[in-house]
């Protein structure tokens, strides 16, 4: 099993553009949302021991420390997404000559669309503390750095569009209605607080440069 997260950015990119059914959007998504943790650690570490911004030196270590942890749950979630589509793929593979292996085929089909519906929605949570974190920043820390922060915001913010829809699109072949309400819910969920977020960065702009 290829570890996707410890690919070069030449081998993902190229793994991106082929005919390869995976990695695909679901793990460029946990990257990008990585990458905009990343900009949220530079941007805290860029305002710790910086004149003018002592009152918020607490504040900036303990994004650090968040920050640090998140990247590599997103990291580890790159290869989650990749592992769970990968399952829907072996399990639409298997046999169904009669009607106990169709039987068996459908009930391994239905465990990894349940899969690959919730890796996403991980991701999904995952990047909107990175958005709160990158809000935080975005008000508090450097102003040099602010477009680090602002840029976090918004690449984070695509992170959890792009998770919504992954989770969507399995969600709508999967058969339990107690599962695909749950499913849903949490989309909705994290489509509303991500807007809701998001739009908090604006006025912190107009603010701030």
């Amino acid at each position: 099993m290829v570890n996707i997260a410890d690919s070069t950015i030449n081998d993902f990119l190229n793994r991106l553009n082929s005919t390869a059914p995976t990695p695909g959007g679901g793990s460029a998504a946990a990257l990008t949302s990585a990458v905009a943790a990343g900009l949220c650690g530079m941007t805290a570490k860029m305002t710790v021991g910086k004149k003018g911004y002592e009152s918020v030196e607490e504040n900036m270590k303990g994004c650090i420390k968040e920050i640090d942890k998140l990247i590599q749950e997103l990291k580890q979630l790159i290869d989650e997404d990749t592992q769970a589509f990968e399952k829907v793929l072996d399990a639409y593979k298997l046999p169904k000559a009669n009607k106990e292996s169709a039987a068996l085929r459908e009930k391994a089909v239905q465990e990894a669309l349940i899969g690959a519906a919730f890796v996403p929605l991980k991701i999904g949570e995952k990047s909107l503390k990175v958005i709160e974190i990158a809000l935080l920043l975005s008000e508090e820390g450097n102003k040099n750095v602010i477009t680090d922060g602002a840029a976090a915001v918004f690449l984070a913010y695509a992170a959890v569009e792009v998770s919504i829809i992954n989770a969507r699109i399995n969600n709508a072949s999967i058969k339990d209605d107690e599962v695909k309400e749950q499913i849903e819910n949490s989309t909705i969920r994290l489509e509303n607080k991500a807007k809701d977020l998001k739009d908090k960065l604006y006025p912190i702009l107009e603010r701030r440069i």
